[in-house]
């Protein structure tokens, strides 16, 4: 899940080089990201070209570990599917308790299997 808005109204960052003292100033993009593995993301932003963007600060990630959330002693933040199965899903209280402990910008986008494609279109 991720939600992207300028981190802080007036933070903005510098264009890479080749660009002329004209451009006006990039403004960085903050995606907040809800996950259980907040380790894994932080090292593939870091390894990636996300993570140029965020050294030359373009780029805004926070990382929210959901487990923080959980109210059981084994922090658990699965459950069996709705009608039996195969598999796991994520229980929805330490999600949603997550989003209101980080607050991230709106708009809120929750990502998951079903629903619209999310395109250029959409993002624009």
């Amino acid at each position: 899940m991720a939600a992207g808005e300028p981190a802080d109204p007036g933070t903005t960052a510098q264009r890479g080089a080749g660009s002329s003292s004209t451009d006006p100033p990039v403004q960085t993009l903050r995606v907040d990201v809800l996950t259980i593995f907040p380790d894994l993301v932080d090292h593939y932003v870091g390894a990636s070209v996300l993570g140029r963007a965020r050294r030359r600060g373009l780029l805004d990630v926070r990382v929210h570990d959901i487990r923080s959330a959980a109210v059981d002693p084994h922090r658990s933040v699965d459950d069996a599917p709705f009608g039996g199965g195969a598999g796991m899903v994520l229980m929805a209280p330490p999600i949603f308790a997550t989003v209101e402990q980080v607050r991230p910008a709106r708009p809120l986008y929750l990502l998951g299997p079903a629903g619209r494609r999310f395109d250029q279109r959409v993002a624009a």
